[in-house]
């Protein structure tokens, strides 16, 4: 068994430079707490779970494609906690395979998991949020910001793996539709009518 405080620290002082991002440790520990309670539900493994959701933004520490250049410094964090060879396989396919484009390579419930406690991070106000933020990071226009965060809304993007997630996913889909709603009649000004 790792302590997983160790790579809670680790991962948190490699991560520090994302600091106040939208991707930032803040994110990973919403994630790993998500994950947690999906596994606790699912039956999954809790120790690859924690572990894959630690590491599966680390690659964004090093930029683009984050899933795949994460594997490295993950292999690295692994073997400096004595990770088992088979259960360090796992947990770098949940690191490479963790964004959108990897979803249907993923093979273990654990990796499903995680995907899934990413994605959910990525809806409801908490998504919102971190949109708006993103857009102001990276100049994006408050009027594309807008129509992302109202088709994302609309459309539910993500196909969940675990019941759970699915459950959690519809109340956060409602959220973020009854906001965009809203911000559409505001910005439309209908609501002063």
């Amino acid at each position: 068994m790792v302590d997983i405080q160790i790579i809670q620290r680790i991962v948190k002082e490699e991560m520090s430079e994302l600091e106040g991002t939208a991707h930032s440790y803040e994110h990973v520990d919403r994630v790993l707490k998500i994950a947690t309670f999906l596994a606790e539900k699912e039956n999954a493994d809790l120790e690859r779970v924690q572990i894959g959701s630690l590491l599966h933004d680390i690659g964004r520490t090093i930029g683009e494609p984050h899933a795949k250049k994460g594997v490295e410094p993950a292999r690295r964090i692994l073997n400096e906690v004595n990770i088992p060879r088979e259960e360090m396989n796992e947990i770098l396919q949940i690191v490479e395979y963790h964004d959108v484009r990897g979803r249907g390579k993923l093979e273990t419930l654990e990796g499903k998991v995680v995907w899934d406690a990413d994605k959910i991070d990525l809806i409801g106000l908490t998504g919102v949020s971190r949109v708006f933020y993103h857009a102001g990071e990276t100049n994006t226009t408050f009027n594309d910001a807008v129509k992302w965060c109202i088709n994302r809304s609309m459309h539910k993007p993500y196909e969940f793996f675990t019941e759970t997630a699915r459950e959690i996913a519809e109340r956060r889909y409602a959220v973020m539709k009854h906001f965009a709603l809203t911000l559409e009649n505001e910005l439309s000004l209908t609501d002063i009518k």
